[in-house]
């Protein structure tokens, strides 16, 4: 896995948390990095920064909810607050969003064209496209030019004589590319490095993050307490302290860190603690403006300020006592620790909240254990212990180390393990131990830097090899616009020196790691004429820094530099010099044509850090199989006749279809399988749509005996197989689409939306010109979400409150003149007539937004759904929902331009929303309902339930029911029970496996179908699921199978 995909998995885990409106949680956020990046992830890619998350974050906006151009992106920007808070432009993006929009309007204008066609379509569309783009960057660097006049317009400088002196020699960081040195001082805690780097150069071993779970936590546990933390020499116990200091201080514990040098006796040890605590805390005196005493505080005096500090919102102390473990005779130390016992209990009974953390060796243990003095000061003695570091270990921290100081920190830096070992192996035997600690490994690797051996790195950058140098040239001349750059640069005739052709490399690498130079920097006043002829070759250009002219690596460059950081771990100023400062023979690119399986292999490969294991374990599967059972014998470019005995067996030809119709069923509705089992392939017919290819090789297969299969009847099956192949794969991709646009999985929207959906997803959400077709399918769109709606409300209202007469009494009074302007006929029963037809879009909003009025409809139908929604959401969605109605229904081309923008929002709040119905109304049938009996009589109430000592049961003694609310429906099923029973339900299959479907919004269905009234089905169902008699089978959304226990 490579950073940008796990920031990408981060991202796509935590998106409900990045886009949220309103405050920021900047804490669950933090949490969350260090939990994925840190624990999941045991920093491979140390702890990303916020404006690496916030890039690949916009990048994931942009072609999820396919942003059409800036302005709406800064739109978004200024909704989000954790984009604002890092300061994110949408002017940085503009070359991402045209992207997109190009990407998507190819494919609209290629779409049913055949493929010479589409060729033809392909080229004249580049060609226009490139001649467009080319004339806008004109434009528009011609007017940036404009307004940024340079010192470089008016004249033109000629190739120094004399090159600008050399620098004196450089730090060994400085070669390295680093800001500072990124291990200051003594090798001993962070004391000396900005606290707001710590989360990223820290190791977090399990103390730490024991630490970090107790400080979070509310109450904190950790008070009156004291523990040792185990540590050998160089272990991290100073930086234990050190980098939970700061977030002490944040969650109100006060850090107070004790250092103990060797003392005479244990009266001396409790002087200095003494003398060390009374200082420590007249400095948090100060900070809390408490008054100051002139003179030296004594400890009682202490230990007042202490109560003090807590009541100005202190919580408590964390005491670190360090270095003790340094001393020579430890039987002082030991006598000491054990007298502390009774200053630790008077802190407790004066109400003064510490906890003591003693940092020490893990062999003191045996010592404590023995000691009945010491046991009563440590209350935790085996709680805390470093663990042993290991060379991977060590390199895992300098890796981190060098990463958070690196000028470019898109590059990694990283020690050799091997050059880790090796000094293991040497310490641990003059030692006699095998935890050497961090100290020993850093010492010997800043030795080596300082001596300028930069081998020890994973990548030299001072001696690239001939292979990678090659390797880089290809993807760099790869393009065309850096291709023409270089070759003007090196080849161009205006440098004929080899230093000053070299020097103007090195002043475009160092443009680059400065991000951008202006004309009043030194290194500009010292190589115009370098910045000149990089201007010509068009490898930088003028931007527009609030003003000001920077002068900035091109684009293109900046992309081509992450795709050789992606491949290689090296950046422009590591391979720039050494390819290009002498003039080279220009590298050829090796043109690669992909077949169907090399390009089906890089979109699973794609795919493959977004699915569950068992999907992407099918697919994997259904390739390798079409690779060897299909592919070969199918596609055109294979020309030999294999012989009969060569031909695969049409079993294996079975199984690979299968294998990629259980990859998709896994995906969108896995409980699929439970009813048709994993070796039968009709399992297929199951799903929501079967697909033309598919269903014909289904057919094929089954016409197909055992005996007499002749050799052609295997190559026609072989052609139906490919064709399958093809639809299914392509079939996974548009439900990838899907879900990616709504963020819900196929398996939460009712069947027959999801048809809908199917149908209409990519012309509604395509960026080309609106036509017919658009108007048709987002009418579709809205129509379809508007019936789901109504079937919603009337389900759930006739199973909550019952029949009309009785349930439109439990309407908001604003709603009842509405539903009530068209009551139903004598003729027309109370189920199959559905009163919220009446109500428009406007009303539907009044319903939906109404939430907070204390009322059972509000209670029982509406806030189960939207109860976790931001009420932006929920407002978007019905103006949304209004606005788009009326565009599609009037074919309004002018409007739909402004609001096109606005359907994938719609597009992915209506699928929300729907799956909250199908959940809500699948919850009223399992969960949130209770049968009651009594008097010889049985009844169903939904949306109640029995709960008594936190138990909830679902088979109820109607007398023990005295807490049902006022206005739920009992609905009797005594008669039915007597009738039918469980066999009347089962005897109605809808599938080929004997299986039983409902669709819990199909009210007329269900009741033509089992010969009763729906609320007698629904009840029914309800009733044998509480008797564990019948299990339901969530398949789609609504859509349930029933299956008997």
């Amino acid at each position: 896995m490579k950073k940008e995909q796990a920031i990408g998995n981060f991202i796509r885990r935590n998106y409900k948390l990045l886009i949220q409106r309103g405050s920021f949680d900047k804490k669950r956020y933090n949490d969350a990095k260090r939990a994925y990046f840190g624990n999941q992830l045991r920093f491979k890619f140390s702890i990303p920064r916020d404006r690496e998350i916030c890039n690949c974050f916009v990048d994931f906006l942009v072609k999820v909810q396919r942003i059409p151009d800036r302005q709406s992106l800064e739109e978004i920007i200024a909704e989000t607050p954790f984009l604002k808070m890092n300061n994110v432009r949408g002017d940085d993006y503009v070359g991402l969003i045209d992207l997109v929009m190009k990407k998507y309007a190819i494919k609209e204008e290629t779409k049913g064209l055949a493929e010479v066609e589409k060729q033809e379509k392909l080229l004249s569309y580049i060609k226009r496209e490139s001649a467009k783009e080319i004339e806008e960057l004109i434009k528009k660097k011609e007017e940036e030019y404009r307004r940024l006049p340079s010192i470089l317009d008016d004249s033109d400088f000629e190739e120094p004589e004399e090159l600008p002196k050399q620098e004196e020699a450089k730090e060994w960081w400085e070669e390295l590319k680093l800001k500072e040195n990124p291990f200051p001082g003594p090798l001993d805690g962070f004391f000396l490095i900005d606290t707001s780097l710590y989360d990223e150069i820290v190791v977090e071993t399990p103390p730490i993050q024991w630490a970090l779970g107790k400080i979070t936590k509310e109450p904190i546990d950790i008070f009156h307490r004291g523990f040792l933390l185990g540590g050998e020499f160089g272990t991290g116990k100073t930086t234990f302290f050190d980098f939970l200091a700061p977030r002490l201080t944040m969650q109100h514990i006060e850090p107070l860190r004790i250092a103990l040098s060797e003392n005479i006796s244990a009266a001396h040890y409790a002087q200095k603690f003494e003398k060390e605590i009374c200082m420590e805390v007249a400095k948090r005196a100060r900070k809390y403006d408490l008054p100051r005493s002139p003179r030296i505080i004594d400890f009682e005096e202490a230990c007042l300020l202490m109560l003090e500090i807590q009541d100005k919102g202190a919580k408590g102390f964390l005491i670190f006592l360090d270095d003790l473990h340094k001393t020579i005779d430890t039987n002082r130390v030991f006598n000491f620790l054990a007298n502390l016992q009774v200053t630790k209990n008077n802190f407790s009974r004066n109400g003064i909240r510490v906890v003591f953390v003693v940092a020490g060796f893990p062999s003191w243990r045996d010592r404590i254990r023995r000691d009945s003095a010491l046991t009563g000061f440590f209350d935790a003695a085996d709680e805390l212990t470093l663990p042993e570091v290991t060379p991977k270990l060590a390199a895992q921290a300098i890796r981190k180390r060098l990463q958070v100081f690196s000028i470019n920190p898109e590059k990694e830096l990283a020690v050799k393990e091997t050059f880790l070992k090796a000094i293991f192996k040497r310490v641990s035997s003059e030692i006699g131990r095998a935890n050497i600690g961090f100290r020993p490994y850093i010492q010997e690797a800043i030795k080596n830097f300082q001596q300028k051996r930069f081998d020890i790195l994973s990548i030299d950058f001072t001696k690239l090899d001939e292979n990678v140098m090659q390797a880089i040239q290809l993807t760099l001349e790869a393009n065309s616009d850096f291709k023409k750059g270089i070759d003007r640069l090196v080849f161009g005739g205006r440098i004929k020196r080899k230093e000053v052709r070299e020097m103007t490399l090195k002043v475009l690498c160092e443009i680059y790691l400065r991000n951008g130079v202006t004309e009043d920097e030194e290194i500009f006043e010292k190589n115009m004429f370098s910045f000149q002829r990089l201007e010509q070759c068009g490898l930088i250009q003028k931007f527009d820094r609030k003003g000001e002219l920077v002068w900035k690596v091109s684009p293109f460059l900046c992309e081509l530099n992450k795709e050789v950081i992606a491949k290689s771990h090296l950046s422009m100023e590591d391979y720039l010099v050494p390819i290009y400062s002498t003039p080279v023979q220009r590298a050829k690119r090796k043109r690669v044509e992909l077949n169907k399986i090399q390009v089906f292999e890089r979109k699973l490969k794609r795919w493959s850090r977004k699915l569950e294991p068992s999907v992407l374990q099918s697919l994997q599967i259904a390739l390798t199989m079409y690779s060897e059972n299909i592919f070969p014998f199918a596609e055109a470019n294979s020309e030999r006749s294999e012989p009969r005995d060569r031909m695969p067996r049409i079993d294996k030809i079975k199984e690979c279809i299968w294998a990629m119709m259980k990859g998709i069923i896994r995906f969108e509705s896995p409980t699929l399988l439970d009813i048709c089992g994993e070796s039968d392939i009709r399992g297929w017919t199951l799903r929501h749509r079967t697909l033309e290819y598919s269903q014909a090789f289904i057919s094929m297969v089954q016409n197909l005996g055992d005996d007499g299969v002749e050799e052609a009847d295997i190559t026609r099956l072989i052609s139906f197989a490919n064709d399958a192949f093809s639809e299914l794969w392509t079939e996974f991709d548009q439900s990838m689409n899907i879900y990616q646009s709504c963020y819900v999985k196929p398996y939460e929207i009712p069947k027959k939306t999801l048809k809908t959906i199917f149908s209409e997803q990519e012309t509604i959400l395509s960026v080309a010109q609106p036509r017919k077709e658009y108007f048709d399918s987002l009418s579709n769109l809205v129509r379809e979400v508007e019936q789901t709606m109504r079937q919603y409300l009337l389900v759930s209202c006739t199973l909550v409150f019952g029949p009309y007469h009785l349930r439109i009494r439990h309407y908001p009074e604003d709603i009842k003149k509405y539903v009530g302007k068209n009551p139903p006929s004598p003729s027309v029963s109370h189920e199959n007539y559905n009163e919220f037809e009446n109500l428009n879009r406007g009303q539907y909003r009044f319903l939906f937004t109404q939430i907070r009025k204390p009322s059972g409809f509000y209670r029982y139908i509406i806030t189960p759904l939207i109860n976790k929604w931001d009420s932006r959401d929920v407002n978007a969605f019905f103006q949304l929902f209004g606005e788009l109605d009326i565009i599609a229904g009037h074919t309004k081309t002018i409007s739909v331009e402004d609001r096109k923008k606005d359907v994938p929002t719609f597009f992915r709040l209506s699928c929300r929303l729907i799956s909250a119905m199908s959940t809500r109304l699948r919850s009223l049938v399992i969960f949130s309902s209770t049968v009651l009996h009594g008097r010889g009589k049985t009844f169903v109430v939904f949306g109640y339930n029995y709960e008594r000592n936190r138990k909830v049961r679902r088979m109820v003694d109607m007398e023990e029911a005295t807490d049902v609310p006022d206005g739920m429906y009992y609905h009797e099923i005594t008669r039915a029970l007597r009738t039918g029973g469980i066999d009347s339900l089962m005897e109605h299959s809808d599938n080929i496996f004997g299986g039983v479907e409902v669709d819990l919004l199909d009210v007329e269905g269900t009741a033509i179908k089992f010969n009763m009234r729906y609320p007698e089905v629904i009840a029914l169902i309800t009733t044998f699921v509480a008797s564990d008699k019948l299990r339901i089978i969530p398949l789609y959304g609504t859509t349930v199978a029933l299956a008997k226990i």
